[in-house]
């Protein structure tokens, strides 16, 4: 019977994980040892179940809890909530973003002859020969020019992912 009330008095006392004991007089304190000898106290006292059985039992075991909490407060223990863990921040993961589709195509504007002025959208653009120039998808007025020489004008349509190489033959005006 003392067996049992041992071990019970031990599972109701072992501190559930969301409690521990702080000594408030000496923060060197040894809980063991003072536990140790609050229930050397606590077992001295005559303790009998009142009808017997495993009912008689757990409420000796629990005045047996009881009193060894008294004795502990006397000692200047005190029964104290752990502080939640705190958990980090969950780190959002941004969504998966598919590659962009290219909103350009590089086009290359070449003329016969060379060294003709080159207007897309009749904005000026350089003189040809061009490599690499960044055009957006969709469809452009061009227009190549060159003193001498007729102008040269086409509707270009651009689609995403085909390189497009323009070549201007110009005529000459008599």
């Amino acid at each position: 019977m003392r067996r049992f009330i041992t071990a019970s008095l031990l599972a109701f006392c072992s501190c559930a994980p969301n409690w521990h004991y702080e000594n408030k007089y000496d923060r060197n304190a040894n809980w063991d040892k003072d536990w140790y000898e609050c229930d050397k106290e606590v077992k001295s006292r005559e303790h009998r179940a009142a009808s017997g059985g495993i009912a008689g039992a757990l409420g000796v075991a629990s005045q047996m809890i009881s009193e060894q909490e008294s004795c502990m407060a006397a000692r200047g223990w005190k029964k104290v909530p752990n502080e939640p863990k705190s958990t980090p921040p969950t780190q959002l993961q941004p969504a998966p973003v598919a590659p962009a589709a290219p909103t350009f195509v590089a086009v290359t504007l070449r003329s016969t002859p060379d060294a003709a002025e080159v207007y897309v959208d009749t904005q000026f653009i350089g003189t040809t020969p061009i490599n690499q120039y960044k055009l957006d998808i969709g469809t452009h007025a061009i227009e190549v020019r060159k003193s001498g020489y007729a102008p040269w004008n086409r509707q270009l349509t651009i689609q995403a992912g085909t390189p497009v190489e323009v070549v201007a033959e110009l005529q000459a005006q008599p």
